[in-house]
């Protein structure tokens, strides 16, 4: 079953980045949370949303507690797609493509 994974996050008192995206299943988004862990543990914690602005985040649980992942339909799933192309936002989050 698809996963609708939302990200939702405070950028330095500023503001709030949004951020979606449709992950086909949850042993796909098990190898994505998978391979971001592996990117935070060797140094490679930030995330670019602008020019000179990125997230920055401690572990993995610095992340996911951000995260909001409800399981969706195909139909719903297809529709995001057709508008979307799979994801949207300002986050930067799901620049790792570990689920393709």
């Amino acid at each position: 079953m698809p996963l609708l994974v939302k990200y939702s996050g405070d950028w330095a008192d500023e503001f709030q980045c949004e951020e979606f995206c449709i992950i086909p299943n949850r042993a796909k988004y098990d190898a994505w949370i998978a391979a971001v862990k592996s990117n935070i543990d060797n140094g490679q914690n930030e995330f670019y949303f602008g020019t000179n602005e990125f997230h920055t985040f401690e572990d993995i649980d610095d992340l996911t507690r951000d995260l909001e992942v409800t399981e969706i339909t195909d139909e719903e799933a297809a529709v995001f797609n057709k508008y979307f192309r799979g994801s949207f936002g300002t986050s930067g989050v799901f620049s790792i493509d570990a689920y393709e």
